[in-house]
């Protein structure tokens, strides 16, 4: 569905999303945008991250879940 450039900082506990992409055919709406954020979210819970901090690159129907 889409792919992430993603860094995680462990000495201020912050996971750096730089970009996210959406594969072509992926669904280009909020919801979807949502499930992805969710999982984005999961991910910094199991790296132990108390922060997540977005890039400006984000497919246009996502964008509202990730603010």
């Amino acid at each position: 569905i889409g792919r992430l450039d993603a860094k995680m900082d462990r000495k201020k506990h912050q996971l750096h999303i730089n970009a996210v992409y959406a594969e072509p055919e992926a669904p280009q709406d909020v919801g979807t945008g949502q499930a992805v954020a969710g999982t984005v979210e999961e991910l910094a819970e199991f790296l132990g991250a108390k922060e997540i901090v977005y890039g400006q690159v984000q497919p246009t129907g996502w964008a509202p879940a990730f603010d």
